[in-house]
């Protein structure tokens, strides 16, 4: 077995497609090539023994393929996503200005950012007072009347 000219440009290839994902990795920190950078030494290997690029680059999938797979099984558990309210969600929580009066038996409207919504409260809550906004159903906000200290 000798190195021919194809063999060789393909371990070339192959070892800058590792230096590539490597320093990509290195500069993320993000997980994003490494598997590249772990798939690209079987490939590697393989054309330094001069088998067909068809099936280097099969192995390059396969085993980024893998990788992939094993490394988001093994880190499923440790990546914590922040996960910030947006839009509506954003809203519980908040303190909503009653424009009209609110009771158990009758929706009333309240102020929130500036937007009218309709509320509803198992508490009596007369229009000027405040509320803390305790859940979202449909298009009303479920409140409960702000306990003034």
């Amino acid at each position: 077995m000798f190195l021919t000219d194809v063999n060789a440009t393909y371990i070339i290839i192959w070892v800058i497609v590792f230096i590539a994902a490597i320093v990509i990795e290195f500069s993320t920190m993000d997980l994003v090539s490494i598997w590249f950078a772990i798939s690209a030494i079987p490939a590697l290997i393989m054309a330094a023994f001069g088998i067909s690029i068809w099936y280097q680059i099969l192995a390059f999938a396969v085993v980024a393929a893998i990788a992939f797979i094993i490394s988001k099984l093994l880190i499923k558990d440790k990546i914590k996503v922040n996960r910030s309210a947006t839009n509506v969600d954003a809203l519980i929580g908040s303190e909503i200005l009653i424009v009209s009066d609110v009771s158990p038996n009758q929706n009333g409207e309240g102020k929130v950012r500036d937007v009218v919504w309709t509320v509803a409260s198992k508490d009596f809550i007369e229009k000027g007072n405040f509320a803390i906004v305790k859940e979202i159903k449909g298009n009303k906000l479920i409140v409960k009347k702000k306990e003034i200290i």
